[in-house]
């Protein structure tokens, strides 16, 4: 299993970003939302979320 240390570094100014081990695809995986882009130069996987969440406040 890898461990946090082993995944490679990230390009700067992509530091934000939180690298997972994926198990259905078995890859480094970055996820990202609408908006967001994420440049690698390795072999990587991302996985785009469809919508972000938003609380709505009533008041």
């Amino acid at each position: 299993m890898l461990r946090k240390e082993d995944f490679p570094k990230t390009l700067p100014g992509f530091s934000q970003f939180n690298l997972f081990w994926e198990y259905k695809n078995q890859s480094i995986t970055e996820k990202i939302v609408p908006g967001e882009y994420f440049v690698s130069t390795q072999n990587e996987a991302i996985a785009k979320v469809k919508a972000a969440a938003r609380a709505r406040v009533r008041g």
